[in-house]
């Protein structure tokens, strides 16, 4: 769920719509709105291409705060 929030806010931040990151990344439409949506986990190469269609280095979609809850 955190990497499908992370790629929804860093597409956003780019001003860019589904379609567009779809089209820079090599994907397919369906692919960006069922990983944004946490359907499915991407694989690797998938994970590379979507940071080169934001271009931003693939850590950078891992790069989300953990907040801590407590009980």
């Amino acid at each position: 769920m955190l990497l499908a929030r992370r790629l929804k806010e860093l597409r956003s931040e780019k001003m860019m719509s589904q379609e567009e990151l779809a089209d820079k990344s090599e994907i397919t439409l369906s692919q960006i709105a069922r990983i944004e949506t946490a359907i499915i986990n991407p694989t690797v190469s998938t994970i590379f291409k979507i940071a080169r269609g934001l271009d931003v280095s693939p850590k950078e979609l891992f790069d989300f705060e953990l907040t801590k809850t407590s009980k």
